[in-house]
């Protein structure tokens, strides 16, 4: 039996988290710029995945990442909080 050290644990926890953040992102109208850099930060941590262990994200859900960004209603919400 293998078991996952910690790092390749919290990469792969940081991509799923960093995956749902980006859904609910998109469905509160975050910006082009917020939404581009966190697509760009899940493809660099895939990188890492990639290499480090040979996983990577299955097509079907960079598919719905891009699409629920290519699709989304062109309407930003202004942060107002401090």
């Amino acid at each position: 039996m293998i078991i996952d050290t910690f790092p390749q644990l919290d990469l792969k926890a940081a991509i799923l988290l960093d995956s749902r953040n980006f859904l609910i992102s998109v469905q509160a109208g975050a910006s082009d710029e917020y939404l581009s850099s966190l697509l760009i930060e899940l493809r660099r941590q895939e990188a890492i995945l990639i290499k480090n262990e040979g996983l990577m994200l299955h097509p079907g859900v960079w598919r719905i990442l891009v699409n629920r960004f290519a699709n989304r209603k062109n309407y930003e919400v202004i942060d107002t909080i401090g």
